[in-house]
């Protein structure tokens, strides 16, 4: 009698894993059969601050040399993003695509950092989420085109925020004080209207009556950008030691 095949042992040493990820041309034909890129990239790196990769490597693997994953929360362009601020903690959004001008520039930038934030969430990396959250805030008080953060607010990308995250999340509270300080009367009325989440329109009333009696107190001195700050920090998870917040002081 033969004897019985030896069988696939768990592996507990570090491993590769092979990551698919959608191309972003997908999103314009999307009833085109989807394209593909696949990266292969160790474990220890994508565990670092991910609580999904963590989970997801917690366990010995069997089978395949490299376990395949298929990453349909993003495409190629937000997570090369991530990738990169693994290995450096450089946080470089690609440039957009046949966009001259400053304000389209800026428009796509915050476009793709509203992109980048929704990865974090999905691989539960608040390290990240933080890193983009710095980013954002430090643009708006740099006065780089602030309205065209507020075209990248659309109706959809709102609802987004109010049902995929937790209420009183930091995206929500950066997105309501953003929507109060830089939306034009016209906008802040369609805001306020019909098809907003109530939890945003609510929030969106009252940081406009504290925005005006801010100003009022102050005399208006200042700009809209220099002066979206908190009293505290108001837009991060909690922070990691040495991390500095750009919102809290001026």
């Amino acid at each position: 009698m033969a004897p019985p095949k030896p069988q696939p042992q768990p592996s507990t040493s570090p491993r590769k894993l092979l990551i698919r990820v959608r191309h972003p041309l997908n999103d314009l034909n999307p009833i085109a059969r989807p394209t593909y890129k696949e990266y292969l990239i160790h474990s220890t790196t994508l565990t670092t601050s991910s609580k999904h990769f963590q989970r997801l490597c917690s366990t010995p693997h069997t089978g395949p040399a490299h376990q395949a994953i298929v990453l349909n929360q993003a495409t190629t362009l937000e997570f090369e993003v991530y990738i990169r601020w693994l290995h450096n903690r450089d946080l470089v959004t690609p440039p957009p695509t046949g966009a001259t001008a400053p304000e389209q520039n800026a428009r796509a930038e915050y476009d793709q950092l509203l992109r980048c934030y929704d990865l974090g969430h999905a691989l539960e990396d608040t390290r990240f989420m933080n890193a983009i959250m710095t980013q954002l805030v430090t643009l708006l008080r740099s006065g780089s085109y602030p309205v065209q953060l507020i075209a990248v607010l659309t109706l959809s990308r709102v609802q987004h925020f109010f049902t995929a995250y937790p209420i009183v999340s930091p995206i929500q509270k950066f997105v309501v004080r953003a929507a109060a300080r830089f939306a034009n009367t016209g906008e802040i009325e369609a805001m306020i209207g019909e098809g907003y989440p109530v939890e945003f329109k609510n929030g969106l009333v009252v940081a406009l009556e504290e925005m005006r009696g801010r100003d009022v107190r102050e005399g208006g001195v200042g700009s809209a950008a220099e002066d979206f700050s908190g009293e505290g920090c108001w837009w991060h998870y909690e922070h990691e030691e040495g991390e500095v917040c750009p919102a809290v002081g001026r």
